[in-house]
Order: C-alpha cells, then structure tokens, then sequence
C-alpha cells in the first residue's frame, strides 16, 4: 500500500510464519520532514543485524542529503549492497552476536 507522498507498508512473505512488515511514514515539521519508520515481524534472535543495518541506512541517509546525492557510487546490485554500506554494517554488528553482556 501506498499513499504518495506520506506513507508506504510493505509486506515480505506475506501469508507465512516468515511475514513481515515495513511501514514508513513521512510528516512536515517546520522547515523538515519527520521520517518514522516501523518493521515488524522480525525473528528476535537477528534483533542485532536489523538494528546495524538501520543504523547504517540512516547513517546513508545523513549523508545523502549533505551531499545531495548518492553515496555509494560503487552501488548496490540483486545479489549483495554496495562494499562501503557492508563494511560499516559489519563494524555496527555487535561483537558478542547482540547477546547481553554479563
């Protein structure tokens, strides 16, 4: 579903054990725009990978709107992301697994 400019819900594998959902709504504030963004779904124990693959999309996104321009310009393709992006996700990706520590 999508109701152009303001909110798009995306579902994976809709129908199994496997659904989830990606949700994402787009509000003026000010002078800005407030981005919320809601997954559901999501299997607890990779919890840790969505939360590095977040930080470095939004990371991205920062930077995207600094430069006013991509910033991969070695890209992504089908089979893998751009180098850069899996680099740093791996450098958010807790050491221990995302286990809790103690």
């Amino acid at each position: 579903m999508c109701e152009a400019p303001h909110h798009l819900l995306v579902t994976g594998q809709p129908g199994t054990d496997d659904e989830t959902q990606i949700e994402v709504w787009l509000t003026a504030e000010g002078a800005g725009t407030r981005l919320v963004v809601e997954e559901r779904g999501l299997p607890i124990a990779a919890l840790h990978f969505y939360d590095a693959g977040w930080q470095v999309h939004l990371e991205d996104l920062a930077r995207s709107l600094e430069l006013d321009g991509p910033v991969h310009v070695d890209g992504w393709s089908g089979e893998a992301p751009a180098p850069a992006w899996h680099a740093r996700w791996q450098q958010a990706t807790p050491a221990d697994g995302g286990q809790p520590v103690g």
